[in-house]
């Protein structure tokens, strides 16, 4: 008989994340910032910690009240504030900032011909790549949404098998933040909503900026699914409708790509300004989550692809604050827009990839409930001269924001993760990371402190903690490397020390030992657990040119599993000033990665790509000569 499992299983046994000492955070910090400054700069930040973490010093007066703050917690004590700080409070646009896309491969059942829906009255354009939606795009659309639900039905019925990593079992909880949260755009601290998923019957599904509730449980007692079918039929007549539509509302959703206190004055202007608006409003709160049917071709290269599933066309026919929208071109190509507040890419890549694993049916006809539902309603806009002026402003700095960033996609094919395991003998990660590295340095001729997510969910709560990924090992690889006259089995060995140091910072991190979440924790033991009246100035430790200078993450990276159908993702880079995000997938025979930068920033994306391709070529042909023991002379290679 097969054991039977328990979503939530492990979460009883599951660690709390702990506080490190101080002494710990100290070496690591002053560890981590030595490769950012000159020897009396690093000697002025190593005294200045030491005298933060001395006895009767502010840091043991903090580390205290962290001490105590944990305990009140009833998950950890950095989740909350990092919630607020790293998100609910920043007030820069979702847009090329914080939110995050990705790309996926074409359904196996892909058609040759997308098969355009034709308008049933006469004197409308009729259907095409350049405008319109097509049979396929429904199809797949319609069996993506089937398998949110079954996958939604899995976490809540608590079926889903509970993930493991190598250290051990993982936090399930983050999967219980998908469906229906939404990002509530408040003057100064946003607030995360969620509604009930199961209480809530529909999703909003848009076209052409027009929003329509679309219900996907029947009205039958008992909460019962539609079938593929069923939610077909449901999407068919939503384009329909679109398509015979002569009086489009205003397209209120692109506000949601604005300053995040605009945006928090116009929704409450647009709620308030009649009740049709709050009704629709509080539908898109509410929804599981949004489907966006865009009638056009997103574009024949992955570059165009990633732009759509970014920003669209100029952040129109997007809801930026709804955690998730699913995203479909009329051909069919499927890409996610998704807000980062409360879940971070790797619990949601699960998701995603659980909703990939059967292809669409096509041609052949899908099944069908046998119950009634509601047909899908329209949500309409009121907009007066004021909420017109609010979207044409959002368009046109939609307009800059858009053609200042650089967004690019990487399909690196020489090799992949498999033989840097077997051939290299290396951890392909590390392998990936250095390559970035050198490929920095060799565009910007300096280096930059890299950010790179350690998955901390082995802890109760637990989310992610910062890998400083540039080390001094790191350093004197890079420089090696680049130097003809140093040795090649010489460079070799600073390869593998610096990808052994980098895996050893990153395991650390995973178990909850890194540097950043806890200065964090301190600082905001000083905010929130202090008396202003008592507690003085912040130590200098947090505002000293080493803490900004090994902070500024000019360099941002992530990556995940890389999962049937996945193709790659991508976010905004964290410092417009030479400054990129790059997420990176790594399959067994290949590596995909997509880049943004800014061209205010002094970015070339086009030239960071060469660079990554070329450094990781020249990795392998290093690995390659040095383990064949084929070295003649070092300046041959």
């Amino acid at each position: 008989m097969a054991e039977q499992i328990h979503t939530l299983q492990n979460q009883a046994a599951l660690p709390r994340l702990p506080i490190p000492t101080l002494r710990e955070t100290a070496d690591r910090y002053i560890e981590s910032i030595k490769p950012f400054l000159e020897a009396k700069e690093w000697k002025n930040a190593q005294a200045t910690m030491e005298d933060f973490i001395k006895s009767g010093g502010q840091g043991e007066q903090l580390q205290t009240l962290l001490q105590k703050y944990e305990k009140t917690q009833p998950l950890n004590w950095v989740r909350d504030w990092w919630l607020d700080h790293a998100y609910l409070r920043q007030r820069d646009p979702l847009l090329l900032s914080s939110s995050y896309y990705a790309l996926f491969d074409p359904d196996p059942n892909h058609p040759s011909k997308p098969h355009y829906i034709q308008p049933k009255e006469k004197g409308i354009p009729t259907a095409s790549e350049q405008a319109g939606y097509s049979r396929y795009q429904i199809r797949r659309a319609a069996h993506l949404i089937h398998e949110h639900l079954t996958f939604m039905e899995l976490l809540y019925t608590y079926r889903f098998q509970p993930e493991r990593f190598p250290l051990g079992p993982l936090c399930m909880i983050d999967h219980y933040s998908y469906y229906t949260a939404y990002r509530m755009p408040l003057p100064e601290k946003d607030e995360m909503r969620q509604a009930s998923p199961l209480n809530v019957p529909y999703i909003v599904v848009m076209v052409r900026d027009q929003l329509y509730r679309v219900d996907v449980y029947a009205k039958s007692q008992g909460r019962v699914r539609l079938q593929v079918g069923d939610i077909e039929d449901q999407l068919y007549r939503v384009v329909q409708d679109v398509m015979a539509c002569k009086d489009l509302d205003e397209p209120v959703g692109v506000l949601s790509t604005q300053q995040r206190d605009e945006w928090a004055d116009a929704y409450a202007y647009v709620n308030q300004l009649h009740p049709t608006n709050a009704e629709t409003l509080n539908a898109v709160v509410e929804s599981l989550f949004i489907v966006c049917l865009d009638d056009y071709r997103s574009g024949k290269s992955l570059n165009e692809q990633m732009v759509n599933a970014a920003v669209g066309r100029n952040g129109l026919n997007r809801w930026y604050d709804k955690f998730i929208n699913i995203l479909l071109d009329n051909q069919g190509n499927m890409s996610m827009l998704l807000e980062h507040s409360v879940v971070d890419a790797q619990p949601s890549s699960v998701r995603t990839g659980y909703t990939l694993q059967q292809p669409a049916r096509w041609p052949e006809p899908v099944s069908r409930c046998l119950h009634d539902y509601d047909p899908p309603k329209r949500l309409r806009f009121v907009a007066d001269d004021h909420v017109k002026q609010l979207i044409h402003r959002a368009l046109q700095a939609n307009e800059v924001r858009i053609r200042d960033s650089m967004i690019r996609v990487q399909t690196f094919n020489d090799f992949g993760s498999s033989k840097i395991r077997s051939q290299y003998k290396l951890q392909p990660n590390g392998f990936v990371q250095l390559a970035m590295q050198l490929a920095y340095y060799r565009v910007h001729h300096e280096f930059t402190a890299t950010y790179e997510p350690a998955n901390c969910r082995i802890f109760l709560g637990g989310r992610t903690e910062t890998v400083r990924v540039v080390c001094q090992e790191v350093i004197d690889f890079v420089r090696a490397m680049e130097d003809p006259s140093v040795d090649r089995r010489k460079v070799y060995q600073l390869l593998q020390a610096a990808i052994k140091k980098y895996f050893d910072i990153y395991i650390t991190a995973s178990r909850g030992q890194g540097v950043d979440r806890h200065l964090f924790g301190l600082q905001m033991a000083y905010l929130y657990l202090t008396d202003p009246q008592e507690r003085g100035e912040l130590h200098p430790v947090f505002t000293n040119q080493a803490f900004t200078q090994s902070s500024t993450w000019r360099l941002s990276t992530s990556t995940v599993t890389a999962r049937r159908g996945f193709t790659v993702g991508g976010f905004a880079a964290v410092v417009p000033e030479k400054g990129y995000g790059l997420h990176f997938l790594k399959f067994e025979d290949r590596i995909h990665y997509g880049l943004e930068g800014k061209k205010s920033g002094g970015v070339d994306a086009d030239r960071m790509c060469e660079a990554i391709n070329q450094a990781l070529r020249d990795l392998a042909k290093l690995c390659e000569t040095v383990r064949a023991g084929t070295l003649q002379h070092p300046a041959k290679l």
